[in-house]
């Protein structure tokens, strides 16, 4: 870190700082590549036992939401391939088999969707929680 300069530095500080949110929300939303996810927190001196904790409760409940998700598409798409059977079934020369989006926002892809967000912000409730108890305490 050193080598990559003082801006890679405080970086590295700020993701320390509150490392386990930080991981925790590059689990649960794949923007990153997971490769990545994985050497910057080495890179940035992050604890095993935070880098652990995070890993586990962002992947495993957001394997079961990509899960429940492609089965929400699995569902869109078979009722989309359903429609152009019937229509070439009966015989009509317009048929054609299309993807809409407006078919895929189902309530279940809609629910898992939601569910990942919330997942996402499991970290920042506990936080706060755990700081009004400290305030309570004082």
């Amino acid at each position: 870190m050193r080598r990559a300069g003082p801006v890679a530095e405080r970086l590295a500080v700020g993701f320390r700082a509150d490392a386990f949110s930080y991981l925790l929300f590059l689990r649960l939303v794949p923007i990153f590549p997971f490769w990545m996810v994985n050497l910057v927190p080495a890179l940035a001196g992050v604890r095993l036992a935070t880098f652990a904790a995070a890993t586990a409760l962002g992947v495993i409940p957001a394997t079961f939401v990509f899960a429940f998700v492609g089965a929400g598409l699995d569902s869109v798409i078979a009722a989309q391939q359903a429609a152009y059977r019937s229509c070439l079934a009966a015989a009509r020369s317009d048929c054609r088999l299309e993807f809409h989006v407006n078919a895929a926002l189902t309530p279940e892809l809609i629910g898992a969707l939601t569910a990942l967000g919330v997942l996402a912000l499991v970290p920042v409730l506990v936080k706060r929680l755990r700081a009004r108890t400290g305030v309570m305490r004082s």
